[in-house]
């Protein structure tokens, strides 16, 4: 009886404490969603030209306008380390983060395809040049739109955000990035940048 009694013990004591690290990992998971930057949240820091992240990092942003159609291009400010513009292309690249933009305006308009035409062009040209690519969002705005994927490289995965115009002048296309492990700030920072176009091109 002794040891019937002292199992039963052991057993309540057993699912108590799974209850108890049950309800830690929820907490903790709740947490770290609280934390996480929003879509939202980066379009309206663009908007206003400053984003304070969760970790407390302050980001600037500044618009500047390329190309034939005056487009005004969100690039965070004070940020980069190189850069290169053109009259067809601009390049910003910071090596700290391992983060890029670039944009492009091309000789002549994109070819029309669907959304999942574009993502297989994608991950088939990678693999033609022995390249992987897991497409991981296909978004279309009123305006523009774009890809998320993700591709290994020797520093780590890298986080992309390929976009384009939609109608019928598609002339401007570009992509911006940055490694995987921060796609939860500074991705959701590069994808908001492709929102504040897209609100650009819907009020020009």
């Amino acid at each position: 009886m002794y040891s019937d009694e002292k199992i039963a013990m052991l057993e309540r004591y057993r699912r108590q404490t799974l209850r108890a690290e049950e309800a830690e990992r929820e907490e903790a998971a709740l947490d770290a969603r609280e934390e996480l930057l929003t879509l939202e949240e980066a379009i309206a820091g663009i908007e206003k030209g400053v984003l304070r992240l969760h970790a407390g990092e302050t980001l600037e942003f500044e618009n500047r306008v390329y190309f034939e159609e005056n487009i005004p291009v969100p690039i965070l400010k004070n940020f980069y380390q190189a850069s290169e513009e053109g009259e067809e292309s601009a390049v910003f690249v910071n090596h700290d983060h391992e983060l890029s933009q670039t944009v492009l305006w091309l000789r002549e308009n994109i070819r029309t395809i669907t959304m999942d035409q574009w993502a297989n062009l994608l991950v088939n040209g990678m693999a033609r040049n022995n390249l992987f690519a897991r497409v991981l969002k296909k978004k279309q705005l009123e305006n523009m739109e774009y890809l998320c994927y993700e591709v290994p490289s020797g520093k780590g995965w890298i986080y992309n955000v390929m976009f384009r115009m939609k109608g019928k002048d598609k002339r401007f296309t570009g992509t911006f990035n940055c490694m995987k492990k921060e796609k939860d700030t500074y991705g959701i920072v590069l994808e908001a940048m492709v929102w504040h176009m897209d609100q650009w091109f819907g009020t020009r």
